[in-house]
């Protein structure tokens, strides 16, 4: 079974868990004038090169869109990922 990512937002963290276990998470904070900054992301050894990650910061850019936030990419994870997809371009805050 493949796991859904949940979001909770008075955690401010996207996150899998598969049996109660947290496999990854990608966490942020609001910041002024409606940004949000990705600080955070871990996914368990034994889950990585599966894609939680990049599936994590394409929930991140979801939930940006809908809430009308840009993100401030300080996680070097989600900097990358932010800046190599053309199609993330609209969330990424620009300084």
């Amino acid at each position: 079974m493949i796991p859904i990512a949940e979001y909770r937002e008075e955690e401010n963290r996207l996150f899998f868990e598969e049996n109660g276990e947290l496999i990854a998470e990608l966490h942020f904070e609001k910041e002024d004038g409606n940004r949000l900054n990705a600080d955070h992301t871990m996914v368990v050894e034994q889950y990585q090169g599966q894609g939680f990650g990049e599936q994590l910061v394409e929930k991140l850019v979801e939930y940006s869109r809908e809430k009308e936030f840009t993100v401030v990419p300080t996680c070097p994870f989600v900097k990358q990922k932010l800046e190599e997809n053309k199609q993330y371009q609209d969330v990424l805050h620009n300084k």
